[in-house]
């Protein structure tokens, strides 16, 4: 006995063997994960099937191409020429894309370009690995649609608020028929927002099947840079239940409910159900939501949402106008978790995706006690032989539905992408964008204001 457990290290000798125990659980998972019988990913992750990313589904074709544009781009008051590359490859388990550009005005060449070695990593886009067969995701480059669960504390998260700081992030997905691991990082140095979920179907073996198809989760998050007032980070955990309770054809109906709560200790609780076809006659899928939320004080759905990156506690928007006059503090956009109170919302969300074609996303979250709270995010995608369209647009800070038709707010991110091949290898390619800069400033605050970019340019662009 006194060789298993030597009296003068006992905790020392108990630490090191939960350490290894725990060390090979992981392993063990990971392991399982890989061997068993795979079933179908999560749909709603990040960018795990989005069309614009996506390669051929036929593992026999492949492509790649190569584009040199040119013109001219406007930031703010200021026009400058352009120059840029554009390299991408897709495959069935492969694809990525690469866009290296350089801008020069009257006044020299636009510094945030070029200011940085981080500015190096910039021109990755993406690149993603996708293997069917092992339900095994991974993806570099900006987050542009990240959600964790149902998106009580993550929904739409990006790293492309503010274009010239965008980060380069990490997504990753693995599945079984028991469980599904995701995992993200808003940044490769792991010292921003990280969060982690991981769901289980306990009873996935049985015949039955409402019963087989019950899943459990439960998901985390935390930011190692945003504090929420004191000494402690941002963190919070979600955990969820959803059921199939209906099927008829390639559509079911599942009922899910979630608790949220975040560690200043306010929560929130979600009801509601989707209604979805993950693969209808191998053309196109289907998801449509309808749910209610119960908030306490401090509580926002989907808090970590598109404007983290530029509103939270560490940053926050100057209100359009409003720069600050001498030593007077300018005015913020008021729209944090400090100021939030009780509240009751609907969530509405719709998607419909043609494989490889179409896309089109929508969801409105209508929030009753915090008149011009509520959070509208949308994604467009056609692809054609010789178009393409690409529209991501979130706002913040609405009323009711009909409040999305007044004039954008200080809470509002748009990109605009179209590129239309008129001759040949002859291109015409636009790009607008709706977003945020910082603002120099000496205080613990990082300001930001918005930036308005468009960029019109004609190039050539080969296919291999």
């Amino acid at each position: 006995m006194s060789l298993l457990n030597p009296p003068e290290a006992p905790i020392l000798n108990c630490s090191m063997y939960l350490g290894a125990t725990m060390r090979s659980a992981i392993a063990i998972f990971i392991l399982t994960s890989l061997c068993l019988p795979l079933a179908a990913q999560p749909r709603l992750f990040g960018s795990i099937d989005d069309p614009a990313e996506l390669g051929s589904r036929a593992p026999w074709l492949s492509e790649s191409s190569f584009g040199v544009f040119g013109g001219l781009s406007l930031i703010g008051p200021q026009w400058r020429s352009e120059a840029r590359v554009v390299v991408q490859t897709a495959s069935s388990a492969v694809s990525s894309k690469f866009t290296g550009l350089v801008r020069v005005g009257p006044l020299g060449n636009y510094e945030p370009d070029i200011d940085e070695m981080y500015d190096l990593v910039r021109v990755v886009d993406y690149v993603r690995l996708q293997n069917q067969q092992s339900n095994l995701y991974v993806r570099l480059g900006p987050l542009q649609r990240t959600r964790l669960g149902m998106g009580q504390l993550v929904n739409f998260h990006n790293t492309l608020a503010s274009w010239d700081e965008r980060r380069m992030g990490v997504e990753a997905s693995i599945s079984s028929p028991m469980f599904t691991l995701n995992a993200f990082a808003d940044d490769l140095n792991l010292d921003g927002l990280l969060g982690g979920q991981l769901s289980i179907a306990p009873l996935s073996e049985l015949p039955n099947r409402p019963l087989r198809s019950i899943v459990l989760s439960v998901s985390g998050t935390g930011d190692r840079m945003v504090d929420t007032g004191g000494k402690n980070p941002f963190s919070g955990y979600e955990i969820s239940g959803q059921i199939e309770a209906w099927r008829t054809g390639a559509f079911s109906l599942n009922p899910f409910i979630s608790y949220a709560r975040i560690k200043s200790g306010a929560d929130g609780y979600m009801v509601g159900t989707d209604l979805r076809s993950d693969n209808f006659i191998d053309t196109a899928r289907f998801h449509f939501r309808l749910a209610i939320h119960l908030n306490t004080d401090g509580f926002v759905p989907g808090v970590v949402g598109p404007f983290w990156q530029v509103q939270n506690a560490r940053a926050r928007i100057i209100a359009s106008g409003d720069k600050g006059a001498g030593d007077d503090p300018p005015n913020l956009v008021s729209h944090t978790l400090s100021n939030a109170s009780r509240s009751r919302a609907i969530e509405t969300e719709l998607r419909v995706l043609l494989f490889e074609r179409f896309e089109f996303w929508y969801r409105f979250v209508r929030i009753f006690d915090r008149p011009g709270t509520g959070e509208f995010n949308s994604r467009i995608f056609v692809q054609a032989r010789q178009y393409r369209l690409a529209i991501a647009y979130d706002r913040g800070g609405l009323g009711g539905f009909f409040t999305l038709f007044n004039d954008l707010g200080d809470l509002t991110l748009l990109r605009f992408e179209t590129a239309y091949r008129f001759h040949g290898a002859a291109w015409i390619m636009i790009e607008a964008r709706y977003t945020y800069e910082r603002v120099p400033d000496d205080g613990d605050l990082l300001l930001y204001e918005v930036q308005r970019r468009f960029d019109p340019l004609v190039g050539l662009r080969v296919t291999f």
